[in-house]
């Protein structure tokens, strides 16, 4: 794992309480109520190797999802409150992370009550839907298979910029 440094540690529960502190350390209000900083978690989730970046995916059972994956950012997103996460460019059992409807709505968005949380990729993870695991067709096919997942802004690279009012025109997304 080619990131580790920039971890507390592997345990789940001490990751977590880190950064549950760290997010409330960088949210602190101004004198007139607003935050300082909005802070992202990265990389959402089960994000651990740099080769191959974007087009792998593991297969990770349910339980060691929520139990190794998920509970330190859960930590952070609902004690901590941060403001969204950065999705990862990895898959998680055949889906990308930046495209996974499971991880971005129904767990982030609704299991943990953070309808209002923002996700943003990481830099080309919308054009890297074109490959393996995904392979979509073309960029108007990725762009809307990314938002309609729960992606909610692009970085890197300008899928969402020059397809997704194609996406609309086709009716693949609405308004």
């Amino acid at each position: 794992f080619g990131r580790s440094s920039e971890l507390p540690g592997e345990d789940p529960f001490v990751a977590g309480e880190y950064a549950k502190h760290m997010v409330l350390g960088m949210q602190e209000q101004d004198s007139r109520g607003y935050p300082k900083v909005l802070a992202y978690l990265k990389h959402f989730t089960a994000y651990s190797r740099e080769t191959n970046r974007g087009y792998d995916t593991y297969n990770i059972s349910l339980y060691d999802l929520y139990d190794t994956y998920l509970s330190q950012y859960e930590k952070a997103m609902v004690e901590g409150k941060a403001t969204g996460v950065m999705c990862s460019y990895n898959g998680i059992n055949g889906h990308p992370s930046c495209a996974n409807g499971y991880l971005l709505n129904t767990i982030l968005r609704q299991q943990w009550g953070r309808p209002d949380a923002h996700v943003t990729t990481d830099c080309g993870a919308v054009a890297n839907l074109l490959h393996e695991p995904v392979t979509a067709p073309e960029n108007v096919t990725a762009a809307a298979y990314a938002l309609l997942n729960g992606t909610d802004l692009e970085m890197g690279s300008q899928v969402f910029t020059y397809y997704l009012a194609d996406a609309v025109r086709r009716g693949l997304v609405s308004k």
